[in-house]
Order: C-alpha cells, then sequence, then structure tokens
C-alpha cells in the first residue's frame, strides 16, 4: 500500500505538514536531550574522580511535552538532587560541611600517592576515626607522650591527630636517648570552608549535542 498522502484542501495539507514539522522538532529536540546525558556521562568520567558510577547514573533528561506549537516544546538534561554537589562543579562555588563543622579533606597519601585515583576505603574518616591514638593525660611531659602516642601508632597501625589533621606514622626510630618519628597526613581538617573552580561537564554536553540537532531533525522528518 502507498505511503503517499494525498489531501482535498490546501488547509488539510498545511495541517499535516504542521504536525509533523512539530512532532519531528519534538523527535529531535527528544534526541539531543538524551545525547547531551550521554556526553554529559562521559565528561563526569573524563574530568572527575568518582569512586563508582553513582554520579554519572544521576545524570536525567526530560522528554517534551505535547504542545500545538513549536515554541512550546522544551526538553531538559540536568542531574538528580542526589547529586547536587555537581552543580557546584558546573559553576564554582564555596564547600562547606554540611554538619557545620570543618571539612574533611583527603590528600594524596590517602589516594595512594597520585591526586587522580579514589580515596582508599581504609583511609575514609569513618574508618581511621577509632584507631587515631589519644594523647596521654596525667604524667610526663608533651613531648614524651606525643612520642609514646606517635610509637604505638606506628606499632599498631593506627593514626595520630595533629592540629585538626589526621596522620599516618611511617617510621619510628630510636638512636641511644634520640628518638625521632616521620608521619604523613593523610586527612586536612583545618578548614571550614572550600573554594571549587568551575570544572563545567554538562554546558560543553548539551553544546555538543546541540550541534547535532540540525541532522536530528532531518532523521525525524525522514521517518515520518
Amino acid at each position: 500500500m502507498s505511503s503517499i498522502k494525498t489531501f482535498n484542501t490546501f488547509s488539510k495539507a498545511y495541517d499535516d505538514a504542521h504536525h509533523t514539522m512539530i512532532k519531528a522538532a519534538a523527535l529531535s529536540l527528544n534526541q539531543a536531550a538524551f545525547k547531551a546525558s550521554e556526553y554529559a556521562k562521559e565528561n563526569i568520567h573524563k574530568n572527575f574522580i568518582t569512586r563508582n558510577n553513582f554520579t554519572a547514573n544521576s545524570v536525567r533528561y526530560t522528554k517534551c511535552q505535547q504542545a500545538n506549537t513549536v515554541v512550546n516544546l522544551a526538553s531538559y538534561t540536568g542531574i538528580l538532587d542526589r547529586a547536587e554537589y555537581m552543580a557546584r562543579q558546573e559553576s564554582g562555588g564555596t564547600k562547606r560541611s554540611s554538619s557545620g563543622g570543618n571539612l574533611i579533606i583527603p590528600t594524596v597519601t590517602a589516594r595512594r600517592g597520585n591526586p587522580k585515583n579514589r580515596v582508599s576505603a581504609s583511609m575514609y574518616y569513618s574508618k581511621i576515626k577509632s584507631q587515631i591514638i589519644p594523647m596521654a593525660s596525667g604524667h610526663g611531659s608533651k613531648k614524651s607522650n606525643s612520642v609514646a602516642r606517635a610509637f604505638v601508632a606506628k606499632n599498631t597501625g593506627g593514626f595520630v591527630r595533629y592540629n585538626n589533621s589526621v596522620f599516618k606514622v611511617t617510621s619510628f626510630r630510636k638512636s641511644g636517648d634520640a628518638i625521632s618519628f616521620k608521619k604523613k597526613m593523610v586527612l586536612n581538617m583545618k578548614h571550614k570552608s572550600t573554594i571549587t573552580p568551575a570544572n563545567p561537564w554538562l554546558k560543553p554536553a548539551s553544546e555538543m549535542a546541540a550541534k547535532e540537532m540540525q541532522v536530528f531533525y532531518n532523521d525525524a522528518m525522514n521517518a515520518l
């Protein structure tokens, strides 16, 4: 059976063409939103350090609602509220602790020596909090207590805390009466806020999808 449409009045032909154009526009906008979401996920994987797919999987797109005119058509690409921190990454801003206290900032040491690595699960504050060796009180000097604490931390795999930061004791040496130890910071807890520079991930994705709009529209018109 032929797929060619025939019309006996100009108005019917116009209405059909108008309807087809609106439908094609809606399909192309939906495709653009979908592609923008895929590009956004790629940008997140490429430009950010993530522990898993939680952030990328939070990207969503919304299709066009039915409309009678092209100007009322709109599709959207964005991210769920559960990953709201990505809004600050997009435009930059100030990061503060949700509890109102100091931020817990992992160092390169907590990332196994590479800033691009994920934070080791064993270095989460919730994991090491119970392993922080407290300063002895009631006897001895501050220096001797500090040395004793470092000795315990080195031999038990624990941690020490100085000036709102957590350290791993990496070496402990005793030569005669001289005692020395070295430590590396694993968690910086000195700051109540930090400044996040803008690192856009959604705008570039939307711009890439927008460049393909004509192709999407042509494909939709050919399919209708």
